[in-house]
């Protein structure tokens, strides 16, 4: 018996199964709700411990920059624009002014009433020798975004003599944090 083509786009009607195993994406949407990548950075240096970070946050917007998932920031406030799964991923650049053996400390931390209290979700340290001396901190959590009007995101910095930097950049990726949602609940 010959196998002949199968006109699909015209003579199939319905929904198409999908095989074990599919994921019956299309378009990089799942259940209606984009998949996505968000890159946020901090464009203006700052000394000290720092929580949250709170100024001088933009979007990436140079060099083929990725896909925007809608991400919003207010006063180094992140706010969900979707529930879903999502991976918070944190880069830090740092640099040393004093002292020795300086610890400094980057924290990814999460509220889930509303930003009225934070928990620590997720901590790096690095170590600095002194004044010269350059370190990069990256930390990731993956949050099951349940409620977008409570779910929040702030990133804090401190040391143990306060007198770190951080290292930004407005044209380039130095000190930011990439959010990206992974699929649905």
């Amino acid at each position: 018996m010959a196998l002949s083509k199968i006109d699909v786009a015209n003579m199939l009607t319905g929904a198409t199964p999908v095989a074990n195993g599919g994921t019956a994406l299309t378009s990089g949407f799942v259940n209606g709700s984009a998949l996505g990548i968000d890159t946020w950075r901090i464009t203006s240096n700052f000394q000290g411990n720092t929580d949250p970070v709170t100024a001088n946050w933009e979007r990436d917007d140079t060099y083929g920059n990725g896909v925007s998932n809608g991400m919003t920031e207010s006063s180094g406030i992140f706010t969900f624009p979707s529930t879903g799964f999502w991976l918070v991923t944190a880069h830090f650049q740092f640099s040393g002014d004093s002292g020795d053996n300086i610890y400094v400390l980057l924290n990814i931390n999460v509220s889930t009433n509303g930003g009225t209290g934070y928990s620590d979700a997720a901590f790096g340290y690095t170590n600095l020798d002194g004044s010269g001396e350059y370190a990069k901190t990256s930390i990731q959590k993956v949050l099951d975004v349940t409620d977008t009007s409570n779910f929040r995101v702030s990133f804090t910095t401190s040391s143990q003599d306060n007198n770190h930097y951080v290292q930004t950049d407005t044209n380039q990726n130095a000190s930011y944090a990439i959010f990206q949602r992974l699929g649905d609940t």
